[in-house]
């Protein structure tokens, strides 16, 4: 893959699966292609204890923490007045200014082709709170919302990880800010 941009970095764009640069992510694509029966799992993955939370707690990564952070920021949102005072059984123009004024998450992490089993088990739990999810990466599997967003310096080096942040935080601004 040749991995000079159509622009410079951090505003390079993402990589499709077969290389080619101007890839846009669809974030809602995962309702609909993500398959959470295929998902398997070990002890080591799953915390048993809590169904509905499939990533293990003890990880340094988002698990029950993230999917209760995202829960009440949601929650919270929901309960603003703006959002509370429009009523959803008016005339057809005001459902959609309240569908304007809904409050979006859109769910970012950064992952790479050892922790495809943590993404999977995100995706099955917290990830399907989300309005829209993306998964910053090393190569694009659309199925599973992982983006090749490169990035400058060494691809999948932990010392480039602001690079890649920078990096994905810019290709998200493009386009999904709406």
């Amino acid at each position: 893959i040749g991995l000079t941009p159509p622009r410079k970095f951090p505003f390079g764009g993402a990589i499709d699966s077969d290389g080619n640069w101007g890839y846009v992510h669809d974030p809602t694509a995962f309702r609909s292609h993500f398959d959470t029966t295929a998902i398997t799992t070990t002890s080591h993955d799953v915390n048993m204890n809590a169904n509905a939370n499939l990533c293990a707690a003890d990880e340094q990564f988002e698990g029950i923490g993230g999917y209760k952070i995202l829960k009440r920021i949601r929650n919270h949102l929901e309960q603003q007045p703006s959002i509370k005072n429009v009523s959803s059984h008016h005339h057809h123009q005001q459902q959609q200014q309240r569908q304007r004024m809904q409050p979006k998450i859109m769910c970012i992490i950064y992952t790479y082709h050892g922790t495809l089993q943590r993404l999977r088990s995100i995706l099955a739990t917290w990830g399907r709170q989300c309005d829209g999810f993306l998964a910053s990466s090393t190569y694009t599997n659309a199925s599973e919302s992982i983006v090749f967003i490169p990035h400058k310096g060494k691809q999948g080096d932990y010392n480039t990880i602001w690079q890649k942040v920078q990096s994905t935080l810019s290709y998200v601004h493009e386009h999904f800010l709406h």
